[in-house]
């Protein structure tokens, strides 16, 4: 018995492949088989030495396809005004969000002007902001119990 071995050889990925369509294509070669050729040649015959189960129904392919219906009121219902555009489609805000966005490019002169506002301000304390923050927390949460009723905030304390 004759042990296999496969040494790695160089590819021609020009050389054409043969198609083998079954076991007889291998007898009518006149060209001598190779070891890969014989490897092939035997398992292609104990392919076909194997029981092969047959399906006892045969599923046919179906393509689906889809139904068509015609409506007839389609004229009235939907009417032919769109045409092409020309340009590119632009977004637009609606009607509650035009005065909400502004965009600004912040210029250098924009910068010096902000840091010269910022030095003439003062700054609060943290125990000050923190008292602040309480303090509308408290007027918001009245304002939703009143508006709501009692059960609107759980108090956060």
């Amino acid at each position: 018995m004759s042990r296999l071995s496969f040494r790695p050889q160089p590819l021609d990925i020009h050389e054409k492949l043969p198609i083998v369509k079954s076991v007889k294509d291998f007898e009518d070669d006149d060209v001598p088989t190779s070891t890969r050729n014989s490897q092939m040649l035997r398992i292609a015959s104990e392919a076909d030495n194997e029981v092969q189960q047959t399906p006892s129904k045969k599923v046919a392919s179906e393509i689906p396809t889809l139904e068509v219906v015609v409506v007839d009121t389609i004229g009235r219902d939907y009417s032919r005004t769109f045409t092409q555009p020309t340009s590119y489609l632009r977004a637009r805000g609606g009607r509650a969000e035009i005065g909400e966005f502004v965009e600004y490019d912040l210029d250098n002169e924009d910068e010096d002007w902000l840091q010269e506002l910022n030095k003439e301000r003062k700054t609060l304390a943290a125990e000050n902001r923190r008292s602040l923050i309480g303090s509308l927390a408290a007027v918001i949460q009245m304002m939703v119990c009143s508006a709501f009723g009692d059960t609107a905030l759980p108090t956060g304390g």
